[in-house]
Parts: structure tokens; C-alpha cells; sequence
């Protein structure tokens, strides 16, 4: 794990050093949760998910559907069902 020395700006503003943005994957508009307790402050990137990532997580979805036997029509009996057991 690498550590460097940063100067915070009166506006509490820190520049991620260039090496360590490229390892985390992490550019302008990236998203990154702040933890905080007593003795330390620590930054994690929150990845969002893309278009292209739903598409896969639908694609894959439908792969496991189709090998489970399910079919587009059977979805509505399958969500009713959910919701009655929730209710129970």
C-alpha cells in the first residue's frame, strides 16, 4: 500500500497524486465515500454502474432464466407470488 504526504488547501480540498488516480481507476466525476473516525480518514471509490453494465447484469439474468426454464409469461405469476409471501 503506498502512502504520500498531502497538503490540504484552506477550502479542505486534496489532490489525489496522478499514480495513485490511475491505479484506483479514478478520474474527474468519480465518486469516492469519505470514512472518518478519531485517528484516520479514509477515502473509497464508489463505482456506479454504467448503461453497459445493466445490459450485461439483464443479459446475464436472461441466460440464467431461459437455463432455469423460465419464460417472459411465467414473470407475472413469479412477482405476485414474491408479494404474497412478503405480506405473510
Amino acid at each position: 500500500m503506498e502512502m504520500e504526504i498531502l497538503e490540504m488547501s484552506r477550502e479542505g480540498t486534496v489532490r489525489i497524486p496522478e499514480g495513485m488516480r490511475k491505479e484506483m481507476g479514478l478520474s474527474g466525476g468519480s465518486w469516492i465515500a469519505i470514512l472518518v473516525d478519531p485517528d484516520s480518514i479514509m477515502l473509497k471509490p464508489i463505482r456506479v454502474p454504467t448503461v453497459q453494465d445493466f445490459k450485461a447484469w439483464m443479459d446475464e439474468a436472461r441466460d440464467w432464466a431461459e437455463e432455469a426454464g423460465y419464460r417472459e409469461e411465467d414473470v407475472s405469476g413469479i412477482v405476485k407470488e414474491f408479494r404474497r409471501g412478503k405480506q405473510a
